[in-house]
């Protein structure tokens, strides 16, 4: 495949709104989330982010709120902001939606009565997503981390999506056994890593193929490096369902073949690797810019870029990789035209 696929960009129909931030909240999302305008407040953030990992471990349970809006639903949602990944509801860098084309794949490819797997859920953005847009799904969210599990029971408590979503806390790996979670800074739990070495917290680990789960028509991964491991266990239920993918790749020219390494296992699987992208259509001009870089548009639509693994290291920045089985293309022309 080596044509640029695009469509409209698609409505939301779940949407979340920060109602309620409490001060660990804010503290955390200025100090490490918003941008410095001068060099005062750059040197006075250097400090409070000394500062600020003493008055989290003071801090306890810190309570926010948050509106999740679903086919017409309501629902007024408590979260504990001591896990710092909630500041994704109030950054303004995600005003517009956090990870829209993670959002509008979800949205256009997920058939009604499907089955989702969550893998890296974190609180459940995502899962309450895909669950909230729809009013059949299967939905199986895994969060290793024992303090972010609890988030992500409560919020889909919380939401009216118990009876959608199974919660799982384990990390799914090649292997069933233990691992340890580390967290960057001990804080920021977007960050969270399957570790064999130590961390915050001892977790266990599964293969996906060990689990009687029902076939995966979509599976979402940000686990944070570990991504080859997932597929490694789970490559029977890859072989077997053929789900898209999408993941998330960050460079590393220091260690390349840790980079690339899932893309080559998941191209002899018989994957496909598209980068998802924003088109636009300003002033008769028509041009591609990475998902989040500007506010969206109401004439926004959502390219699919195709590259090859050995071009993966040319682009220096970290992207979200959707990835399509060869056998899938043709459906997956159907939701999308040519560009341009």
């Amino acid at each position: 495949m080596n044509t640029i696929l695009v469509r409209k960009l698609p409505t939301p129909t779940a949407s979340f709104r920060i109602r309620r931030v409490p001060f660990l909240g804010r503290f955390y999302e200025y100090v490490f989330c918003s941008q410095s305008t001068g060099k005062i407040e750059m040197w006075s953030k250097r400090i409070l982010r000394k500062i600020f990992p003493a008055y989290y471990r003071l801090c306890g349970s810190s309570t926010g709120e948050f509106e999740f809006q679903r086919q017409g639903q309501r629902s007024e949602i408590q979260f504990n902001a001591r896990n710092t990944e909630f500041c994704i509801l109030s950054d303004t860098l995600f005003k517009n939606g956090y990870e829209i084309e993670v959002a509008a794949l979800l949205d256009v490819l997920l058939p009604e009565g499907g089955t989702f797997f969550d893998v890296g859920s974190n609180w459940g953005y995502h899962t309450l997503l895909a669950a909230g847009s729809r009013s059949k799904l299967t939905v199986h969210a895994f969060e290793p981390t024992p303090e972010t599990f609890k988030d992500l029971v409560a919020c889909v408590e919380q939401s009216g999506l118990a009876g959608m979503v199974t919660c799982n806390n384990f990390a799914l790996s090649s292997n069933d056994g233990k691992a340890f979670i580390k967290l960057p800074e001990g804080l920021h739990s977007g960050g969270a890593q399957v570790s064999s070495d130590g961390g915050v917290a001892s977790i266990n680990t599964r293969r996906l193929d060990s689990l009687d789960l029902p076939k995966p028509d979509f599976i979402k991964m940000d686990v944070e490096g570990h991504e080859i491991e997932v597929v490694k266990g789970g490559q029977n239920t890859l072989k077997l369902a053929r789900p898209y993918l999408i993941f998330e790749s960050k460079p590393n020219h220091l260690q390349p073949d840790k980079v690339l390494d899932i893309f080559f296992f998941l191209a002899r699987l018989g994957y496909n690797f598209f980068v998802p992208a924003i088109q636009r259509e300003p002033r008769a001009r028509n041009f591609l810019i990475p998902a989040g870089w500007l506010p969206a548009a109401n004439d926004d639509g959502l390219a699919l870029i195709p590259f090859i693994p050995e071009t993966r290291l040319l682009c220096l920045s970290e992207f979200n990789v959707f990835a399509c089985h060869e056998s899938r293309l043709p459906e997956l022309m159907t939701k999308f035209k040519p560009w341009p």
